[in-house]
C-alpha cells in the first residue's frame, strides 16, 4: 500500500504544508534515500543475530509513522516521517526478497511474482482509499490511520519467521568467477534503475498530472491510479504461473515489448479520456514482471550472490529517486512533458534485456 499512496497525497500534502507541487516533490526525492539507508541496514546487519530484531523495529515503525504523516502542518516534519517510512520500506523489502532468493535457489521465479503480486495488491488498494478520503473528508488522515493500523499484522508474523537463519548462509556466497561478471552487472543496474525510474515515476505523476489538466476528479484519478496497479498485480500473477514454464528473462523482454504501446497512446490522447485508461491498462500488464523475473535470473541465469543482489535494489531506488523528482519537476513546467523520458526508457529496457541475453549462464 505504501508505494502507491504518495502521488495522490502529494496536491493535500503540499497545500497542508503550504507549498507548491515541485517543492513538495523533495518528499519523493527523499524517499529514495531513506530506502537506499534501509537496503545497506540490511547488508550490515546480514549475519548477524540483531538481523530479525531490526526488521522488527522497522516494521513497527513504519506502522506508527504512517498514522503520524498527514499530522502536521510543517514542510520539514513531513520530509522526516517520509524519510523514516522509506527506511521502513527499504530494511523489510530487501529482506523479504532475498529470504525467496535462498529459500527456492532452483528457481525463485513463481515465489518472488507472488510475492510482488501481493505488493500489487496493496497499491490497488491505497490510492482508492485516499482519492474517497480526500474526496469526502478533504485530508489524509483517516486513509493514513488504516495504513498504519494493518502494520501491526507483518509485526505480529516477524515474531515466529526463521529470518536469520535462512539469510545468514548468503554469507558464504561467492561471486561467479567470469570475464564478462561487470559487464553483467552493470547491465543489470542499469536496467533496475530505468524500470524503477519508470514505475514509481508513472505512478507518482499521473494522479497530480489527471489533476492538473482538470481530466478527472479525485475520486476517479484514485480510481486511475489503482486500475494501473490492479492490471500490474493480474499480470504479476500470470507471471507467477509463466515463470513455472519459461525462462525470467523471455517473460520479462514481452512484457518490455508490450509496455512500450500504452504511454504513445496517452500522449497523443488530448481530452479522450478512454485513451488513457487503456494505455495504462496497458503500462500495468507491461511493466508487471519486471523486478521479480530479473531478480530471479540473477540467481538462475549468473549465480549472483545475495548481497550483491541487495545492491540492485540501490540502483533501483536511484531510478525511483530519479524518476519521481524530475517527473514532478516537469508536471510544473508542463504536464504533458512528463511522458518523453517515460518512452525514452521504456524503449531502452528491451534492448539491455537483448544485451543480456547474449552472455552464457554461469555454470560455476
Amino acid at each position: 500500500m505504501s508505494v502507491a499512496l504518495l502521488g495522490p497525497s502529494l496536491r493535500i500534502l503540499a497545500r497542508q504544508t503550504d507549498v507548491g507541487l515541485a517543492e513538495i516533490g523533495t518528499v519523493a526525492l527523499i524517499m529514495p534515500l531513506g530506502f537506499i539507508g534501509g537496503v545497506y541496514a540490511c547488508r550490515f546487519c546480514l549475519g548477524s543475530p540483531y538481523l530479525k530484531q531490526l526488521i522488527f523495529w522497522a516494521t513497527l515503525s513504519f506502522g506508527v509513522l504512517l498514522i503520524v504523516a498527514p499530522m502536521s502542518n510543517v514542510f520539514l516534519i513531513v520530509c522526516c516521517v517520509f524519510l523514516g517510512i522509506a527506511i521502513s520500506q527499504g530494511i523489510f523489502e530487501t529482506i523479504s526478497n532475498i529470504m525467496l532468493i535462498e529459500l527456492y535457489k532452483k528457481n525463485p521465479a513463481p515465489y518472488l511474482n507472488a510475492m510482488h503480486f501481493c505488493f500489487g495488491l496493496g497499491a490497488i488498494v491505497s490510492p482508492i482509499l485516499i482519492g474517497y478520503n480526500i474526496k469526502i473528508f478533504d485530508s489524509l488522515d483517516y486513509s493514513y490511520m488504516f495504513f498504519g493500523a494493518l502494520a501491526i499484522i507483518p509485526v505480529v508474523a516477524i515474531i515466529f519467521l526463521p529470518i536469520a537463519e535462512v539469510i545468514n548462509n548468503s554469507k558464504k556466497e561467492k561471486a561467479p568467477t567470469r570475464s564478462d561478471y561487470p559487464k553483467i552487472l552493470i547491465a543489470i543496474h542499469l536496467f533496475f534503475f530505468l524500470y524503477i525510474f519508470i514505475e514509481v515515476g508513472y505512478s507518482v505523476s499521473m494522479f497530480p498530472f489527471l489533476r492538473e489538466e482538470g481530466l478527472l476528479d479525485a475520486a476517479s484519478a484514485g480510481i486511475f491510479t489503482s486500475s494501473f496497479w490492479l492490471f500490474f498485480t493480474f499480470f504479476r500473477l500470470v507471471g507467477t504461473v509463466l515463470s513455472l514454464y519459461y525462462s525470467p528473462l523471455k517473460i520479462a523482454f514481452v512484457h518490455g515489448l508490450v509496455s512500450i504501446i500504452g504511454l504513445p497512446m496517452m500522449m497523443f490522447a488530448g481530452d479522450v479520456i478512454w485513451l488513457y485508461w487503456v494505455g495504462n491498462i496497458i503500462m500495468g500488464a507491461g511493466l508487471s514482471v519486471f523486478f521479480p523475473c530479473i531478480l530471479a535470473y540473477c540467481e538462475m541465469g549468473f549465480k549472483i550472490p545475495s548481497k550483491s543482489v541487495s545492491n540492485f535494489f540501490v540502483s533501483a531506488t536511484g531510478g525511483a529517486m530519479a524518476g519521481s523528482w524530475f517527473l514532478l519537476q516537469l508536471l510544473d513546467i508542463e504536464p504533458g512533458l512528463i511522458f518523453y523520458p517515460l518512452v525514452i526508457g521504456l524503449v531502452a529496457m528491451p534492448v539491455i534485456l537483448y544485451y543480456l541475453g547474449t552472455f552464457k549462464p554461469t555454470t560455476n
